[in-house]
């Protein structure tokens, strides 16, 4: 599967993600940079997020969905543990 995006652009797709068998989905995130830092998809069905953007635009459709029509989209459950177990993310306790 390829999937790039432009070095200047932010990419936001929504799509319905898989319920199960994420893991080609979260291995990509987890190799490149670039998608983490410009791509975010967003299932608006379930309320999860793959985003680790930091683009303002992401920000203001999440408090748009909030808002208008109080959907609060949570985080992927199997992207934090993913980051973890590529070593991108630590979690510490205390």
């Amino acid at each position: 599967m390829l999937l790039r995006t432009h070095p200047e652009s932010f990419l936001l797709l929504l799509c319905q993600l898989p319920a199960t068998d994420t893991e080609t989905i979260m291995e990509l995130f987890v190799e490149s940079s670039a998608l983490r830092q410009r791509v975010a998809m967003v299932d608006l069905e379930k309320g999860f997020k793959i985003n680790l953007t930091r683009s303002e635009i992401f920000v203001h459709f999440e408090r748009y969905l909030r808002r208008v029509h109080r959907l609060r989209l949570a985080v992927h459950p199997d992207l934090t543990q993913s980051l973890v177990d590529g070593g991108i993310m630590k979690l510490e306790k205390g």
